[in-house]
């Protein structure tokens, strides 16, 4: 657990008047709870259903440290989430952050909560969190959901050139990358809410075992 880095977080989000608007932040989320990570799987913000707000009325957190699903509502193996996290990922212990750690139900409130996400001054606090989360759990590769957050990242995380594209049924389905520590490798959103065929779902998931293996 990185409680010092939770610590962090907590005591910034306790000084931002805008991010106290979220429901939670997510940061070192793992699956198992006591495993060691081989992957970081990075998404953009936490997303905010209205049924959080009634599992647990207050603003709260999922980390390590306190999961609100864990203590209030089904737990995390409930969550669909954390099944398409297994199914890409073949059973391997992982570790959950985002890029921007505060929650919102869409890009709408995210902005109108926290104003523009490439400008937002709160990124950089983010990126450095995330970085020692990386290096903390010597992770063997970084997984973005959600092809086109390469842009955000490159540099934001010292991301090299483009090393490789994977393109299925006419399609882009995910994008290489590499920090020079670690690979990184941007996906097609997991949910499919824009298309995710059978055969796209299965060359992602080869490719993310490759790079794990």
């Amino acid at each position: 657990m990185l409680t010092a880095e939770i610590g962090e977080i907590a005591q910034y989000t306790s000084k931002c008047v805008e991010l106290q608007q979220a429901h939670h932040w997510l940061f070192d989320l793992k699956t198992p709870v006591g495993g060691s990570p081989e992957v970081a799987i990075v998404g953009v913000n936490p997303g905010e259903r209205r049924g959080d707000w009634e599992i647990c009325p207050h603003p709260t957190e999922e980390t390590s440290r306190y999961d609100f699903h864990e203590v209030y509502g089904s737990g995390r193996a409930s969550i669909p989430w954390t099944r398409h996290c297994n199914y890409y990922l073949g059973g391997r212990p992982f570790v959950q952050t985002e890029l921007f750690f505060w929650s919102s139900s869409n890009i709408k409130q995210l902005q109108e909560r926290y104003g523009r996400l490439r400008t937002s001054p709160h990124l950089a606090f983010c990126r450095d969190m995330n970085s020692r989360l990386f290096n903390a759990y010597t992770v063997k590769a970084v997984i973005c959901t959600g092809i086109n957050n390469d842009v955000l990242c490159q540099n934001l995380y010292g991301l090299g050139p483009l090393r490789q594209t994977f393109v299925v049924d006419g399609a882009r389905v995910a994008k290489l990358y590499h920090d020079g520590l670690r690979p990184w490798l941007f996906t097609k959103h997991w949910t499919g809410a824009f298309g995710f065929t059978r055969a796209q779902r299965e060359h992602v998931k080869n490719a993310i075992g490759e790079l794990l293996n």
